[in-house]
């Protein structure tokens, strides 16, 4: 069994204030955690993968994968390390514009990417997702499991 946490973090870079702005939400990234790695992808920076444990996370929602899936989640982003960041489509969002740069990545769409293995279903966003997006798709997702008797302690 694996444990995958995603972490929502707030700071006062001038990129996060635009996202909480446009959001309107305090939280303005998200990260991935999986066996003591925390994945990263900030505006400033390429995606990359760290033990250092961010000191800006809000709120932490986890959950525990069956082995298969945990070498999926690992896999998918071991494979997105040193990935350039997506300024594109963070100009986009600001935008209201579905942009995409192809070879790049930004935070919210690596961590759909893990929510999506850990559900198993595809998530069809109209517009590009915010990490507010994913918090929320979370929350209700897990407040779903938590209310059903049958899944009380399902592993995915």
């Amino acid at each position: 069994m694996e444990v995958v946490t995603f972490h929502f973090h707030s700071n006062n870079g001038i990129m996060s204030k635009l996202i909480e702005w446009k959001t309107a939400s305090h939280i303005s990234h998200v990260s991935v955690e999986v066996k003591g790695y925390y994945y990263n992808a900030y505006a400033e920076n390429r995606f990359y993968k760290t033990k250092v444990s961010p000191d800006d996370i809000e709120e932490s929602y986890s959950f525990v994968v069956n082995d298969i899936i945990g070498e999926y989640i690992i896999q998918l982003l071991d494979n997105y390390v040193d990935t350039l960041y997506d300024f594109r489509s963070m100009f986009g969002f600001l935008l209201n514009k579905k942009r995409h740069s192809s070879g790049r990545v930004y935070c919210s769409e690596i961590a759909n990417m893990v929510f999506e293995l850990i559900i198993g279903t595809k998530i069809d966003y109209k517009r590009l997702i915010s990490p507010e997006m994913i918090r929320i798709a979370i929350i209700y997702y897990q407040h779903g499991l938590e209310n059903s008797s049958k899944q009380k302690s399902k592993v995915f």
